[in-house]
């Protein structure tokens, strides 16, 4: 009987966006394969490119948090004053990708992963301080939400949907 082999898994590697080149890449990347497209980030920022054998695997990228989150605000038990104090310490997973050509099982959750050990830190020498929480938002409907449930996040619960961006038309 003849067996298939084990293909040997590689290391993935992160490396931070540089200039500005690499957030026209990345933004290349989100418009072409992105159900939501680039967006646009909002206050501070850093862009993580997740490299598997020197090729771009993923694309995350990381800006500041949503300014109200009735949610998020009763989870971590902020009233209104706490939060304007503190609000800057939230960072927020504005896109995540795992490029099409790239896919394979749990490249995602290690993918986020990856990101979210290295956020801190990169934050800290982008910016001067660190991120205490982070927070994202999926589309129940559109996703499982598997990845963050691989990767320890807590649900907050759902939003109104509202959102600060037009749509992609301007609409």
């Amino acid at each position: 009987m003849k067996s298939t082999p084990t293909p040997i898994p590689t290391k993935l590697e992160i490396r931070t966006f540089k200039n500005s080149a690499d957030w026209e890449l990345a933004h290349q990347y989100l418009d072409e394969e992105h159900f939501l497209g680039a967006g646009k980030e909002a206050g501070d920022r850093i862009g993580q490119f997740i490299l598997e054998d020197g090729s771009v695997v993923a694309v995350l990228v990381w800006c500041a948090s949503a300014w109200h989150l009735k949610k998020r605000d009763d989870l971590i038990g902020w009233d209104p004053v706490t939060r304007a104090k503190r609000l800057k310490l939230v960072a927020q997973l504005r896109r995540f990708l795992v490029l099409d050509k790239s896919r394979r099982a749990n490249l995602a959750s290690e993918c986020l992963g990856l990101g979210l050990r290295n956020l801190q830190k990169q934050w800290f020498k982008h910016h001067g301080y660190e991120p205490l929480a982070v927070e994202s938002f999926s589309d129940p409907e559109s996703h499982a939400g598997t990845v963050y449930k691989a990767t320890n996040w807590t649900l907050a619960g759902d939003t109104k949907g509202f959102s600060q961006q037009r749509s992609k038309s301007g609409a």
